[in-house]
C-alpha cells in the first residue's frame, strides 16, 4: 500500500514494486544456496516470513517459539500501514 499511495498510476506503481521487491524476496529465497546470501537473508523482512514458515513447515518447529520475527513483522506491518495512512491523506488534500 505504501508503495502504491508513492506512485501516480498503476503501471508505475508495479514497476517500483517489482524493483523494491525483487531484492528483498531473492535473498531469503536463496538462503540455502549462497553463504553470503545466508548472512545477508536475516536482516530483510521477507527472512522473518520465509523462514518461520519454512521452520514450521519442515522441521517440525512452533509458532510460539517464533516470537522474535511474529513481533518483528507485526511492527513493520504497522509501521508501514501508518506511512501508507499519511501517503494517503496527503494524496487526498492535493
Amino acid at each position: 500500500m505504501f508503495l502504491g499511495f508513492l506512485c501516480r498510476n498503476q503501471a508505475s506503481a508495479r514497476t517500483l514494486g517489482v524493483v523494491f521487491f525483487l531484492p528483498h524476496l531473492l535473498p531469503s529465497a536463496m538462503s540455502d544456496v549462497s553463504q553470503k546470501l545466508t548472512t545477508i537473508a536475516p536482516l530483510l523482512p521477507s527472512y522473518q516470513l520465509f523462514h518461520p514458515l519454512q521452520s514450521i513447515l519442515l522441521e517440525n518447529g512452533r509458532a510460539v517459539d517464533m516470537t522474535f520475527d511474529w513481533i518483528y513483522l507485526f511492527l513493520l506491518g504497522s509501521l508501514m500501514l501508518y506511512l501508507a495512512y499519511l501517503l494517503m491523506k496527503r494524496r487526498w488534500l492535493m
